[in-house]
């Protein structure tokens, strides 16, 4: 009997574990409420959107609810993810948080397809009685994830917490939030208005769901076509985003200056009561913040810069720009403010490390998940120490100063992420905007020059006696890092890093910039003395298919060249092959 019972258990755990890897492979990454490519997430400001924050919350709480659905919608910036965020974390403390799906332009798998298996996984996780339903789903159907989601919805959401609900479950006695921040990422966008198409007809068919769904995002016609369907009706509630400047902004500015006169005391002196700015100052700040807390938010950061210890002037300078400025454009575009703010902070950086800064940008804002300390980025983008901390300390206003700089586990990442949009936006940031060309081009050279960096070091550390007679020896295997450590393990753990960043970005920044004038890249890439033969063939083909005005010449000598790599690929790859073989051998 009790090896029986052992085993009973022992399949038991199986099933639980291979249900939730079933679901946790179609799930989308890194959109979870925790996840560390969203750290650290936005939330909202101490007391502010309480109202908002506590009507959700309520509703799961009372049996005759005016809504099961909300549409929670607003321009770009103007705090959805914060709410969303904010409202997540405190449900989770009351265990009534059933899913919670952040997406974003930066996460490359906003597959609409995989939603429904994603809130499945989440769901499963938490509670076990609907996993045990879900399992048995699957079971009956092992091709449902290849189906289309109305399948998918039903068999993973509807009749599983149909089942729940008739059995009188405990665990859905009260409903359980699911929230879907960002739908407007996901494509296809016809598969995400016909997912919100189903969530409503879902709660209007089901008397006292037990999921409230709380769904975040830009008034998209697509979307705002799904939601018009269902409205209005006691199933979805429309909620638009907007702050009250007297009632939200008005007290988070006046702490926000408090709090800056109390950290710049030797400036402000002893009175901490002074008035500054001014009440009519603050009502103007909060007046331009159109409803939005990120205007604020950034102008606080900025004043507050403690690499610019003079905050009384730095107030007053963006004051004087925003009596200057030409209010006819605030009508068309209701982040102007915050993008004068942003071209302040721009035009005041010192031109002699503008490049380097722009630079150091580009990859926080193209690759803002990069797994690079601030130390392993400099090291890639071949800074020196003294370079990369001078030119970071004049963004501390808008990008968030590491605790170290040392700390492999440290990342840059900007305050919010309005100011990267900002700079995508060349219709926002004129001559300010950073083209996504010139980031790739700029990763494909550094890319190239680590990978042939890469292949010397490990032709280096092989015996072999051929190589002695092709490679040069590295006598400093340090010697690529513009930034070392006292602490050799250290170092050498930050060139890993680094390789490994260049080995992941390379080839696929190549091919970006291989469309159009290729030439620096192409130079970079004659220095490599070994190259996986297919991937430098394919960016050098269609570099040579690209029409140029300047003539032929160049393109004959890429052609030229072209062919001489031909003659030259198979004993490089040989010799490469075997090389790569010797090394991983060796004990």
């Amino acid at each position: 009997m009790p090896s029986n019972f052992t085993n009973v258990v022992h399949r038991t755990q199986r099933l639980r574990r291979d249900v939730l890897e079933i679901l946790l492979e179609q799930s989308i990454k890194g959109v979870e409420l925790d996840s560390s490519s969203r750290h650290p997430p936005p939330r909202c400001h101490p007391g502010t959107c309480t109202a908002l924050r506590q009507t959700i919350i309520t509703r799961l709480y009372i049996s005759q609810r005016d809504w099961t659905v909300m549409w929670l919608y607003g321009t770009t910036d103007v705090g959805k993810s914060a709410v969303a965020q904010t409202v997540a974390e405190e449900c989770r403390e009351k265990d009534v948080l059933g899913a919670a799906l952040f997406f974003s332009k930066h996460i490359r798998s906003n597959d609409a397809h995989r939603i429904i298996p994603t809130v499945a996984y989440q769901l499963a996780n938490r509670y076990s009685d609907y996993r045990a339903l879900v399992e048995r789903e699957i079971g009956e159907d092992p091709r449902l994830f290849g189906g289309d989601i109305r399948t998918q919805f039903k068999k993973l959401i509807a009749v599983p917490l149909s089942s729940l609900k008739a059995r009188g479950s405990l665990t859905f006695r009260e409903p359980k939030l699911v929230i879907l921040d960002g739908l407007d990422e996901c494509e296809p966008h016809t598969e995400a208005q016909e997912l919100i198409e189903m969530i409503c007809q879902h709660a209007r068919l089901v008397e006292n769901s037990p999921l409230l769904w709380v769904i975040c995002s830009r008034p998209t016609s697509q979307i705002t076509s799904a939601f018009s369907k269902f409205q209005p009706t006691a199933i979805c509630r429309a909620q638009e985003l907007v702050f009250d400047p007297k009632e939200d902004l008005l007290p988070f500015l006046d702490r926000g200056f408090r709090e800056i006169r109390l950290q710049h005391w030797e400036v402000f002196g002893s009175d901490s009561n002074q008035k500054w700015p001014t009440p009519s100052e603050l009502r103007i700040i909060a007046h331009n913040c159109s409803g939005q807390f990120v205007f604020g938010s950034a102008l606080l950061k900025y004043v507050a810069d403690a690499h610019n210890p003079n905050p009384i002037h730095r107030l007053a300078s963006f004051l004087e720009v925003m009596r200057n400025c030409d209010l006819s454009q605030c009508r068309t575009n209701p982040l102007f403010f915050l993008d004068l703010l942003y071209k302040h902070i721009l035009d005041n950086l010192p031109n002699d490390y503008l490049p380097t800064i722009r630079r150091i940008l580009g990859v926080c804002i193209y690759h803002p998940y990069a797994a690079l300390s601030p130390r392993a980025l400099a090291n890639f983008l071949h800074l020196d120490q003294p370079t990369f901390e001078t030119s970071i300390s004049k963004l501390f206003s808008v990008l968030a100063p590491p605790d170290s700089l040392y700390s492999s586990k440290e990342r840059l990442h900007f305050y919010h992420t309005s100011f990267g949009n900002f700079l995508r936006d060349p219709s926002r940031s004129a001559h300010h905007h950073i083209s996504e060309r010139t980031v790739y081009e700029d990763l494909a050279i550094h890319s190239l020059q680590w990978s042939n960096w890469s292949v010397k070091r490990a032709c280096a550390r092989s015996r072999d006696e051929l190589v002695d007679e092709i490679c040069c020896i590295v006598e400093d295997p340090l010697a690529a890092l513009t930034w070392k450590l006292e602490d050799e393990v250290h170092s050498y753990e930050c060139m890993e890093a680094v390789e490994h960043f260049a080995s992941q970005v390379c080839w696929e920044a190549c091919f970006r910039v291989a469309e159009g004038d290729g030439t620096p890249v192409y130079q970079e890439l004659l220095r490599i003395k070994h190259c996986p033969r297919d991937h430098l063939v394919r960016f050098l083909k269609r570099y040579c298919a690209t029409d140029r005005p300047q003539g032929n010449a160049d393109r004959l000598t890429v052609k030229q060249t072209l062919n001489a790599l031909w003659l030259a690929s198979f004993t490089l790859i040989v010799f490469y092959a075997l090389l790569r073989v010797r090394i991983y051998q060796e004990p």
